[in-house]
């Protein structure tokens, strides 16, 4: 079985990671961390999750826990940014259960949302119709479309044509 620091050279060194958005973010610690790769155990056994919560609650006993079933992942909300930076810093690679926990520190993207459950209307200098001129340039004049062609041989051949019958088509 690898140690921890093994599994967090393994982890450090590949191209891919379904976490890459959190990576990519600005490193600046804050004080809320994501523990990802968690044991699917830990949502359905109340023993494990309770040992988790018992693990976390050692860095900060008035933290909140915010579980993530459907994608094996737990938000921690925690005091302080040292408080977050600790728990981080001994939680990553940590074995528990089946896997080996990865943290990183969380950001609420609040994506224009202020004081409203909504999104913000864009500012009114873009707030614009783009449509067409009200009345057409002078001397335009518009172009008289003729008949439609039907193809009456085409139109005969397409009804003849039934399933299960090969048809050899020639230029």
């Amino acid at each position: 079985m690898p140690t921890a620091m093994e599994t967090e050279e393994a982890t450090s060194s590949m191209v891919y990671s379904p976490d890459v958005a959190y990576r990519s973010a600005p490193a600046e610690p804050t004080s809320q961390i994501l523990v990802t790769n968690m044991d699917p155990a830990i949502f359905c056994n109340q023993d494990l999750m309770d040992a988790f919560e018992g693990l976390i609650r050692t860095y900060d006993a008035q933290c909140q826990i915010f579980y993530f079933k459907s994608f094996l992942r737990a938000r921690i909300d925690l005091d302080s940014v040292k408080t977050a930076s600790s728990a981080k810093r001994c939680l990553h690679g940590l074995p528990f259960g089946s896997r080996f926990l990865q943290c990183y520190f969380f950001r609420d993207l609040l994506l224009g949302r202020r004081n409203s459950d909504h999104l913000e209307l864009p500012p009114l200098e873009k707030q614009f119709l783009i449509s067409p001129p009200a009345s057409p340039p002078v001397g335009w004049e518009p172009v008289h479309e003729g008949e439609p062609i039907i193809d009456y041989n085409l139109v005969a051949a397409l009804a003849a044509l039934q399933p299960g019958i090969n048809i050899q088509i020639m230029h």
